[in-house]
């Protein structure tokens, strides 16, 4: 809630940008806070594996974090980030919005090749290239000044 009162939305960041650090950050310091961990019990200790199952009936693989997990930072921020880059497609052409959501898979979730692009609009691979660029550099403009 903290986070609310102390926003400043003329800074140029989003709400979820700000906020999702404070967020997450809240969310460990109260688990950490309704029991005694490990680390705590343990602080500026130098542990080995050997003693970690002692003190606590975990299996050693529990304290390597998950590579694949995503936190709530990273959730809020590809939110956004979806969000920004559709509102830059909507920015554009009809024909060139057309063009880079086929070619980069948003309809089909299947990124087709420049070739099968050009073949899909009636184009000639010369002609799809220049189409491409075009697109990408007037979403590119489009996109907040931070994608910069």
């Amino acid at each position: 809630m903290g986070c609310v009162e102390k926003f400043n939305p003329d800074g140029g960041n989003k709400f979820l940008t700000y906020a999702a650090p404070a967020i997450r950050n809240s969310m460990i310091d109260y688990i950490r806070s309704q029991s005694t961990s490990f680390e705590a019990k343990h602080m500026g200790e130098i542990v080995s594996l050997d003693e970690v199952t002692k003190f606590e009936n975990r299996d050693r693989h529990a304290f390597v974090p998950d590579s694949n997990m995503t936190n709530p930072a990273q959730i809020y921020i590809a939110k956004e980030t979806h969000e920004e880059l559709h509102a830059a497609l909507d920015a554009i052409s009809n024909r060139e919005r057309e063009y880079l959501l086929y070619r980069f898979g948003f309809e089909d979730d299947m990124e087709h090749p420049l070739t099968e692009t050009a073949e899909h609009f009636f184009l000639s691979e010369s002609r799809a290239k220049s189409t491409e660029k075009l697109a990408l550099d007037n979403v590119w403009l489009e996109l907040p000044w931070w994608f910069h």
